[in-house]
């Protein structure tokens, strides 16, 4: 009689369990990627959905728009005059391509520390340097799109990422550029 009351309770605890482990929410600002035991079997999108319970699992990618900065990054103009830059890129995952970022990198912050970071950092470098100090601070706009277009350009085959927008906040050259300027 006791077995079967204990074999009873956890049956139900088993099924209570089962029963709430069946279903998932995914909110209007993310995607879900759906793994069965680890593999991707599907994304869903914003609204209720249902797995199976101990065998599938929800991994939720943000595809709300973030922006990202690149302080002190240093580099040279075409007059070999150094500065820090700081650079912010706004951008956000692709709705379309969660399962492919969530199989490549797992997390966003991984894919832009892995794909994005190393194109700024390059790109910055490139641009900035074919600029003059001077034509830097004069022609700052349109170095600023120069930036953004070279960044743009070098991520556009890799559709997992959307750039939204790049700024150059702010340049800041050495001491002795300073003094010798006055």
């Amino acid at each position: 009689m006791n077995r079967e009351i204990i074999a009873a309770a956890v049956l139900g605890v088993i099924a209570i369990v089962a029963l709430l482990g069946s279903w998932y929410t995914v909110d209007q600002t993310e995607r879900a990627v759906l793994l069965r035991n680890g593999a991707v079997v599907g994304t869903a999108q914003p609204g209720l959905g249902f797995k199976i319970p101990f065998i599938d699992s929800v991994e939720k990618i943000s595809v709300r728009t973030s922006t990202y900065t690149w302080d002190k990054m240093n580099s040279y103009s075409y007059d070999q005059q150094p500065a820090d830059l700081k650079i912010s890129v706004t951008l956000r995952a692709s709705p379309d391509k969660v399962a492919d970022l969530y199989a490549k990198f797992g997390r966003l912050d991984t894919a832009v520390n892995q794909v994005v970071n190393p194109v700024v950092n390059q790109q910055v470098k490139v641009v900035f340097g074919r600029y003059t100090a001077v034509k830097a601070i004069q022609e700052r706009g349109a170095l600023n799109g120069a930036i953004k277009d070279a960044i743009t350009e070098t991520l556009k085959y890799d559709p997992m990422i959307i750039i939204e927008s790049v700024q150059l906040e702010n340049i800041e050259f050495s001491a002795n550029y300073l003094h010798s300027i006055e």
